[in-house]
């Protein structure tokens, strides 16, 4: 999964951005959260739901729209600061692969009883 972080518009002490998430991998994700330490603070979201930690840091987990992320499909997360955008913030993502793509990702391997031909000798 990949996120990139955007300034939609400025004014003098607030903005609105955006951070768009997009599936790069072979299977659908089903459910994905997203973690920053923004240097502004966050008035209003959507599209996510977020929980401040203590230390500053913002985790964003999926609203009700686009929790599952078919391969090649993206959402994007909308939202308004006080504060400027002087540095974008370091985006960490964790994403959760579909069951269907952990059933193919975790097959169980059968092994074969292998059978030794012996001679038997009578006397």
């Amino acid at each position: 999964m990949r996120a990139t972080f955007r300034v939609v518009s400025r004014w003098d002490n607030g903005f609105q951005g955006e951070i768009a998430l997009v599936n790069r991998g072979r299977d659908a994700l089903e459910g994905w959260s997203l973690a920053f330490r923004p240097g502004w603070q966050l008035v209003e979201m959507w599209n996510g739901r977020c929980h401040a930690e203590t230390d500053g840091t913002l985790t964003v987990e999926a609203g009700d729209v686009a929790q599952v992320l078919p391969p090649g499909t993206g959402t994007s997360i909308g939202f308004i600061a006080s504060g400027l955008p002087d540095d974008p913030p370091a985006l960490h993502c964790e994403a959760r692969r579909s069951p269907a793509a952990l059933s193919r990702s975790f097959r169980p391997v059968r092994h074969r009883a292998r059978q030794e031909e012996g001679s038997a000798q009578s006397a």
